[in-house]
């Protein structure tokens, strides 16, 4: 049996603080439901009451909740089993995006889809709202269903919270809400960042460097002495599937290891995305199927959504890979194209609002290999697509920068919630 160390306790979470409790939500706090009220009657909707549904998903995990996606009326909220919840009261998803949290910044209403907290005196809302950032693998992992995970609420009404004095909880969720500010200024300045980038990229990739006589083309206006091409036509022709569809991958042949399959999944817009879920191929299935390699330095063009036609830059993931039937390999003649000039223009809003003209199929959406070549794409002399791509190139490197930042303090604040909210290292009040 574990030890347990001095000035602490064992309970059934865990060791905790002698002075700290074990305590049932349900006894510490309020529970209130949510609901939906009618769809089909007008006067429920576009009122004044924020109303917090399974659309703002992607407003929750910031703390605090302000603004909804759609909005009721008291009418609503009175022929309904949705109530008017305060400010300050801590929301939790427990439908499909199970987990998702945030505190109230007025007063609100949620759909069924959540779960309601109006903290007692002895419990701060925002300490619960980092304890359960805490448990979201155990929310993930209770959340039952195939396809829409659900926690149902008889798991709620025997949930225990780790209990410090309240002063204590202020002070955890004060410290760990400095971590969350300071997330907060990068996510702004990744933002940010990314707006830069795009207005460059609107600029440099149509007016190019210096340039005073500009020209009209099929592709619109560009300086005068850059040429217009088709995509064909900056590939190797002297390299062996220079611009080609990838392999047709059936899952009897995907391995734990071998030659890395690069699939659909793996090209962002313009960039490249190393995914968890790795996938492989045996040298033997890459010799039967007589398999194209992909290159580090190939172009990797994606023909399906979503959006059609982004691209990136294939790294130096392994000497062979390969990748999927639904994205086309285009080795660069780096002799007279710069690789980088090329994937950002591919990426660019511009050239993926062009693309979608070309999509064909009612369900899946693709665009062809053959449509493919025939894009054409703006074509400066060598020098100057270096210099674009080198510029564009280094608003890239802030970008990384911010997000790698980012990285560090998501993990800060994760070890910092399983050591504060547990006890193990204690603050001072």
């Amino acid at each position: 049996m574990k030890k347990v160390r001095e000035g602490y306790k064992m309970t059934e979470l865990g060791e905790i603080p002698v002075d700290w409790n074990v305590e049932c939500l349900e006894n510490i706090a309020q529970r209130l439901s949510g609901h939906t009220p009618d769809k089909k009657i007008s006067e429920y909707w576009n009122g004044d009451i924020p109303w917090i549904s399974l659309k703002d998903t992607k407003r929750l995990d910031k703390r605090y909740i302000s603004e909804t996606t759609d909005y009721t009326t008291e009418a609503g909220i009175s022929n309904s089993s949705a109530v008017i919840l305060p400010k300050g009261t801590v929301v939790l998803s427990r439908d499909a995006t199970v987990g998702k949290v945030g505190v109230t910044d007025k007063k609100m209403a949620t759909s069924q889809h959540f779960i309601n907290y109006v903290c007692g005196e002895n419990l701060h809302n925002l300490y619960l709202y980092y304890d359960f950032c805490n448990r979201k693998s155990l929310f993930k992992r209770i959340g039952i269903g195939s396809t829409i995970k659900t926690i149902g609420v008889s798991f709620f009404k025997s949930l225990s919270i780790i209990l410090p004095p309240i002063k204590e909880q202020r002070k955890i969720a004060d410290i760990l809400s400095l971590v969350d500010d300071q997330i907060e200024i990068t996510d702004n300045l990744i933002e940010k960042t990314k707006e830069l980038k795009k207005g460059v990229m609107q600029k440099l990739l149509t007016k190019g460097i210096g340039h005073s006589r500009f020209k009209d083309t099929e592709i619109g206006r560009i300086p005068e002495k850059w040429d217009v091409r088709p995509l064909l036509e900056v590939s190797d022709r002297s390299k062996e599937n220079s611009f080609i569809d990838g392999d047709w991958i059936e899952a009897q042949y995907i391995t734990d290891e071998g030659i890395r399959l690069i699939q659909t999944g793996n090209i962002g817009v313009g960039n490249f995305i190393d995914k968890g879920d790795k996938k492989f191929v045996s040298e033997a299935t890459f010799e039967d199927l007589k398999c194209k390699n992909v290159e580090p330095g190939d172009i990797l063009i994606c023909r399906m959504a979503e959006p059609t036609g982004r691209a990136c830059i294939v790294p130096e993931l392994s000497k062979l890979m390969i990748t999927a039937v639904d994205c086309t390999i285009v080795k660069v003649d780096t002799n007279r194209f710069d690789t980088g000039f090329i994937n950002y223009f591919l990426n660019s809003d511009y050239n993926l609002k062009r693309v979608v003209q070309f999509e064909q199929g009612s369900t899946r959406k693709r665009i062809s290999r053959i449509n493919l070549e025939k894009l054409m794409i703006p074509i400066p002399k060598i020098e100057e697509q270096k210099q674009i791509s080198s510029i564009i190139s280094s608003v890239d490197d802030q970008i990384s920068q911010y997000e790698s930042k980012k990285g560090k303090l998501q993990e800060l604040k994760k070890g910092l919630m399983q050591k504060l909210l547990t006890g193990k290292i204690r603050v001072k009040v």
